[in-house]
């Protein structure tokens, strides 16, 4: 089977961007979600709904690295899919690090 050339390159360079950038979801969730003892500006709550997409947002705008446009969708998926772990974590309280 034949594959185009163009497209086995563009597959390879998506690849490279994404494993450079990582996954927001997975970074948000390890670093214990947003607002989480000041990691991400708050000082009591922890936000873990859809902290990977506010986590790559954040890394656009505040750092100007837009790479992580190119990771947006991938943690709008993975948001969605432990959407109903984070709602409710994020609504007991919890920080998933403790």
């Amino acid at each position: 089977m034949f594959i185009n050339y163009q497209f086995t390159k563009i597959i390879v360079l998506l690849s490279s961007i994404l494993t450079l950038t990582g996954c927001g979801t997975l970074t948000s969730l390890q670093n214990g979600g947003l607002g989480g003892n000041g990691r991400w500006g708050g000082d009591n709550e922890t936000i873990l709904i859809y902290s990977g997409v506010a986590a790559d947002l954040g890394y656009v705008l505040w750092r100007g690295e837009l790479v992580y446009f190119l990771d947006m969708p991938f943690s709008f998926a993975a948001d969605t899919l432990l959407l109903p772990y984070t709602v409710s974590a994020t609504l007991m309280g919890k920080n998933i690090r403790k």
